[in-house]
């Protein structure tokens, strides 16, 4: 799970295998990074956001309903710094949904132990932006099967990119944990990931800015209704790229147990 921080955008994933169809089956393949559906044409425009989400001003711009995006793409293997996995992912689901259109990540029968696999999706460039709402319900149909779930919004501008990297560690000290790019190692907070219930549906918040003098902050992390501070700063690296990503890697347990993740309502504030 360390190299895929430096490898998100899409300009940066090496290809070395041919896009495997609707995402699915691609576990097991002797490439570092495999290529979803062709992108959009155009990146998805934001609006002003009519409710604001907590904390962020009137002015904030958000793209709303990234679960509903084609063009997502995956990072396996060494891309993904996990062994190989098999899983498949839709878009469009019905059910369970609170949209009416969420999106699926599974990880299939054959995935190795500690298998995993991260969809990623570019949202284009937004540079002048420094503060960050990610905002999502989520919904675990084996939480037992789930090694930890990560979340990330990655920015890259100006000569710097800022790897907000998020892990709920289920099989660990059910804490979020942060990702430190420098150190190549998830750092703990006090921020508490109790389990989720199966088959129900929680919502996720998290606060991320980049600070005056290029450190990155991750603030806080609310989880149905409860924020807990976070207050975790990090070095951002060097990147001559332009663009902002979110993403979410599913891991596997020790014995490579399947089970799926919806996502739906899927967002990010900025500004």
């Amino acid at each position: 799970m360390n190299e895929v921080k430096k490898l998100l955008r899409p300009s940066l994933v090496v290809f070395t295998l041919a896009a495997c169809v609707a995402l699915a089956g691609c576990g097991g393949k002797s490439a570092t990074a495999s290529s979803g559906p062709t992108p959009d044409a155009s990146n998805p425009a934001p609006g002003a956001s009519p409710t604001p989400t907590s904390g962020a001003p009137t002015s904030a711009q958000v793209i709303p309903d990234i679960q509903k995006l084609t063009g997502w793409q995956t990072c396996v293997l060494s891309c993904a710094g996990a062994p190989a996995a098999v899983f498949s992912m839709a878009t469009g689901v019905a059910s369970p949904s609170l949209s009416g259109s969420s999106a699926r990540f599974s990880l299939l029968s054959g995935t190795k132990p500690f298998g995993a696999v991260m969809w990623f999706r570019a949202l284009g460039p937004h540079n002048s932006a420094t503060h960050f709402l990610f905002d999502l319900n989520f919904y675990v149909d084996n939480p037992a099967a789930t090694q930890a779930m990560e979340f990330y919004v990655t920015q890259s501008s100006g000569g710097a990119r800022y790897d907000f990297g998020t892990q709920c560690d289920l099989a660990g000290g059910h804490a979020w944990r942060m990702w430190d790019n420098i150190g190549h190692k998830w750092m703990g907070s006090a921020a508490t990931c109790p389990a989720p219930a199966a088959k129900s549906w929680n919502h996720l918040t998290f606060e991320f800015q980049r600070q005056t003098g290029g450190n990155l902050m991750f603030t806080a992390v609310t989880v149905n209704g409860r924020r807990s501070l976070v207050n975790l700063s990090m070095q951002h690296t060097a990147d001559s790229n332009s663009g902002l990503d979110v993403a979410y890697q599913a891991d596997a347990n020790g014995s490579g147990t399947p089970y799926s993740v919806w996502l739906d309502k899927v967002s990010v504030t900025y500004w």
